[in-house]
C-alpha cells in the first residue's frame, strides 16, 4: 500500500515537472519571436587596426607645396570607417591653412579632400558611442593645429535630439593676412538614435524639422564658443559633414552665412552624400559658398524627396555613376584596386539601383506630399529607427496600415498595398542574394548594406582622392533603361562607332573601341527582357543588327532625382531602317511613341511591381497563423514526446491549453488582420 501511494506520488511530482518544462519552451520560444532583428556590429578592440603616430602640428602645414592649389600643406593619417565592413582603417588626408585664404565662392578640391578628412574624423570611434566617442577628431584637429576644442554631446546617449561635435580654433596668417579659423567637427556616422531625426520632417520656415533644430544647435555652439573664447578680428569658419551630419552642416553653413559680423566670404562648407533639407527655391548667390558633393544613384540623397520640392543650400556637385557616365569603369576601377589593399570587395549594381529608383518612385507616390508623410508615416517611421525590435516593428506598420485603409479620402489604400507587394519582391532577393544579385555581387552580405552600396564614405573618399575635378564631376543628369525584346539582336553606335553588340540571349559583347575608351554600359538580364542602361553624355544609336528587326522597344526615362512619375513608353517597329532609338546633344529623340502606366507593363511584372497573387494584407495573417501554429506544434510534440517515452497518460486538456495559450499570446495580431481586412 505504501508503494503504491509513493508511485502515484511520483508520478503526481514527474507530471507537474513536465508542465513547467514544456511552459518554460512555450515561453522561451515565444520571446525567441520577439527578439530585435537589429544586429549588434560592435567589434573587440583587438580587431580595431590604428596605429598612432607622432605628428608635429607646425609640420603639417609646411611639409609639402603643391602648385595647382598653391599651397603649402601636410599630410596626416585619419581613422576612416568604412560602412561596408564595419571596420576601420587608415587613410591619409591633407591640410593646409593656405586654402582659407582663397575665395570660399569657388569650388576648390584640395579643400574638398580636406573636408573628406574632417568628416571621415567626425565618426564616433567607440562603436557604443559613450566613451571616446569623439577621439577621431580629438586626435585630428590637434595634428591639423587647431587648439581649445570644446566636445558637445559625444558622451550622451543619443537621441534625436542630438547632434554631437566638436569645435575648435587657430590662428592663421598668409602675406600679412591674418584670421582666426573655427572648425566645426560633426559626427557623421555611428550617431544612433540621431539618425531617427532623418525621418522628423515636420517643416520650419521651410526646412526639414529634424535638420532644423540640429544645425541651430550648432550656430548656437559656433556662435557661444566665439563668444567665450574671446575671438576678435577676422573670423573664418570651416564646416564638413557627411550624411546626416552632411544635412546639418549644409543648414548650418546657411544660417551662419548670414552673420554679419562673420560674413558668407568668410565661411568654407563642404559636404558629402547630402540629405535633401530645404524645402524652397533658395538663391543660388547667396550660398554659393557651400558645395554638396553627391552620388547620383545614392538614395540617402534622396531623402527628403525632390518631388517634395526639397533640395539643398548651395551647389550640387555630382560624382560618377554608371547610369550617367560611359566611360564610369575608368573612374570606379581605380576605386576598385585601392580598396583592394584593405581586402575589401567593392560592387555598383546598376540592376539594384533600378529597384530601389522604382521603390523611392512608390514612396512619393502613395506619400504624394511631406504633409501626408508627416500626418500618416512619420511618427511611426521615427518609432522603427528608434527600436527596430520585431515587436515595434510588428506594430508600427500596423498603425500605418490603419491609417491608409480609414483614410482613404486622403490616401488610395490600392497605392499602399502596391507599395507593400513591391517592398516584399524586393526585399526577398536581397535576403537570398539569389536572381539579379547573385553575379553581381558574388559574396554574402547584409541586405541593409546591399541597399546603401554608393552611399559608404569609402567610395567618397577613394574618388575625391584618386582624381582631379576635370576627372571626376560631371553636367548629364539623364539617362533611360531601355528594354529590348529578346527576339532580336542589337547594336549601339557612338558615331560611326560599335560599342556593343547585344544576342538574343541578352549577353553584351564590348567592341575594341569600347574597351580601349573603357565603356562598359550595363545591360541588365531580367527573364525575358534585357535592359540596356543607356546614358545621355553621348550621341548614341541604337540599331537592330542587320539593320532588321521587328518589335516593340519601350523605355524609362530618368532624371538624376528620382521621381514617382513611372511612365513607360513604348513603339512598335517592323523592318525600318535599323535605327531604334537615338541620343543627340543630350536628348533621346523619341517621336511618336506611347506612354503607360509602368504598372502595366511586362517589366511591372518582372520586378514584382504590379499587385500579384494574394494581396500582402493575407499573407500577413497567414503569417501569423504560421507562428502560432509553430507555438503550438513544439510544446505539444514535446509533450507527445513525454508521453510515449515515459509511457504516461495522454491529457488531452493540456494539449488544449497549449494551444490556447500561443492563440492568446497572438491573439492582438491575428484579430489585428482579421478585422482591418474584413473592413469591420
Amino acid at each position: 500500500m505504501k508503494k503504491t501511494i509513493l508511485n502515484v506520488k511520483m508520478k503526481y511530482r514527474s507530471g507537474d515537472f513536465m508542465k513547467k518544462v514544456l511552459s518554460f519552451i512555450l515561453l522561451f520560444v515565444m520571446l525567441f519571436c520577439s527578439v530585435s532583428f537589429l544586429t549588434s556590429c560592435k567589434k573587440n578592440g583587438d580587431d580595431f587596426y590604428y596605429e598612432e603616430e607622432d605628428y608635429d602640428s607646425s609640420v603639417i602645414a609646411l611639409d609639402k607645396y603643391d602648385e595647382k592649389y598653391d599651397v603649402n600643406y601636410g599630410e596626416l593619417n585619419v581613422k576612416a570607417y568604412y560602412g561596408s565592413s564595419d571596420d576601420y582603417n587608415k587613410v591619409q588626408s591633407v591640410y593646409s591653412d593656405d586654402v582659407f585664404f582663397k575665395p570660399s565662392d569657388e569650388y576648390n578640391h584640395f579643400l574638398a579632400r580636406m573636408s573628406m578628412g574632417l568628416a571621415l574624423a567626425s565618426y564616433t570611434a567607440d562603436i557604443g558611442g559613450l566613451e571616446g566617442g569623439d577621439d577621431g577628431l580629438t586626435t585630428f584637429l590637434p595634428r591639423c593645429g587647431f587648439e581649445n576644442l570644446r566636445t558637445d554631446e559625444f558622451y550622451q546617449e543619443t537621441s534625436k535630439y542630438t547632434v554631437a561635435s566638436i569645435i575648435g580654433s587657430k590662428k592663421i596668417e598668409k602675406n600679412g593676412e591674418e584670421a582666426t579659423l573655427v572648425v566645426i567637427g560633426i559626427r557623421s556616422g555611428k550617431y544612433f538614435k540621431e539618425w531617427m531625426s532623418n525621418f522628423t520632417v515636420d517643416q520650419y520656415n521651410g526646412l526639414h524639422g529634424g535638420f532644423d533644430s540640429a544645425s541651430n544647435l550648432i550656430v548656437d555652439r559656433a556662435l557661444s564658443y566665439i563668444a567665450q573664447e574671446n575671438i576678435t578680428g577676422k573670423v573664418k569658419i570651416w564646416v564638413a559633414g557627411f550624411s546626416r551630419g552632411a544635412a546639418v552642416a549644409n543648414l548650418t553653413a546657411a544660417k551662419l552665412n548670414k552673420v554679419t559680423s562673420i560674413g558668407k566670404d568668410n565661411i568654407y562648407a563642404y559636404t558629402f552624400a547630402t540629405p535633401r533639407g530645404v524645402a524652397y527655391q533658395s538663391d543660388i548667390n547667396e550660398y554659393d559658398n557651400i558645395f554638396n558633393i553627391l552620388g547620383p544613384s545614392d538614395p540617402v540623397t534622396q531623402f527628403a524627396p525632390y518631388d517634395w520640392g526639397y533640395g539643398h543650400f548651395g551647389h550640387d556637385i555630382y560624382l560618377p555613376g554608371s547610369e550617367f557616365n560611359s566611360d564610369f569603369t575608368k573612374v570606379y576601377g581605380v576605386v576598385q584596386d585601392e580598396l583592394s589593399e584593405f581586402n575589401y570587395k567593392t560592387y555598383y549594381s546598376a540592376a539594384l539601383n533600378l529597384r530601389i529608383r522604382l521603390l523611392l518612385g512608390y514612396l512619393t507616390e502613395f506619400s504624394a506630399a511631406d504633409s501626408i508623410y508627416s500626418a500618416f508615416n512619420q511618427e511611426e517611421f521615427v518609432t522603427i529607427v528608434g527600436d527596430m525590435s520585431l515587436n515595434n516593428v510588428f506594430r508600427a506598420l500596423q498603425n500605418i496600415t490603419t491609417r491608409y485603409h480609414y483614410y482613404s479620402d486622403a490616401i488610395d489604400p490600392e497605392t499602399f498595398d502596391n507599395l507593400v507587394n513591391y517592398i516584399i519582391g524586393l526585399a526577398l532577393p536581397l535576403y537570398t542574394k539569389n536572381n539579379y544579385l547573385a553575379d553581381e555581387m558574388g559574396t554574402a552580405t547584409s541586405t541593409f548594406r546591399l541597399l546603401m552600396h554608393e552611399h559608404y564614405p569609402e567610395i567618397y573618399y577613394h574618388m575625391i582622392y584618386s582624381f582631379g575635378e576635370e576627372d571626376l564631376f560631371f553636367d548629364n543628369d539623364q539617362f533611360s533603361y531601355v528594354m529590348l525584346d529578346n527576339n532580336c539582336e542589337y547594336e549601339l553606335y557612338d558615331g560611326t562607332n560599335l560599342v556593343l553588340s547585344i544576342n538574343k540571349k541578352g549577353e553584351k559583347t564590348l567592341s575594341d573601341y569600347a574597351l580601349d575608351n573603357y565603356y562598359d554600359l550595363p545591360v541588365l538580364d531580367f527573364k525575358d527582357t534585357t535592359v540596356l542602361v543607356l546614358p545621355y553624355d553621348r550621341d548614341y544609336e541604337l540599331r537592330f543588327s542587320n539593320g532588321k528587326g521587328g518589335t516593340t522597344i519601350k523605355y524609362i526615362e530618368y532624371g538624376r532625382d528620382f521621381t514617382s512619375n513611372l511612365v513607360i513608353k513604348e513603339k512598335a517597329f517592323l523592318d525600318n531602317s535599323g535605327v531604334v532609338l537615338k541620343v543627340n546633344d543630350g536628348k533621346l529623340e523619341s517621336n511618336d511613341f506611347v506612354e503607360r502606366n509602368i504598372k502595366s507593363s511586362d517589366l511591372a511584372k518582372e520586378l514584382k511591381i504590379d499587385k500579384v497573387g494574394l494581396s500582402w494584407e493575407y499573407k500577413a495573417m497567414g503569417i501569423v497563423a504560421i507562428i502560432v501554429l509553430l507555438l503550438s506544434i513544439i510544446p505539444v510534440l514535446s509533450y507527445l514526446a513525454y508521453v510515449l517515452i515515459s509511457k504516461a497518460r495522454f491529457n488531452y486538456k493540456l494539449v488544449i491549453n497549449i494551444i490556447l495559450l500561443a492563440i492568446i499570446s497572438f491573439e492582438d495580431e491575428l484579430s489585428y488582420w482579421i478585422f482591418l481586412y474584413s473592413n469591420f
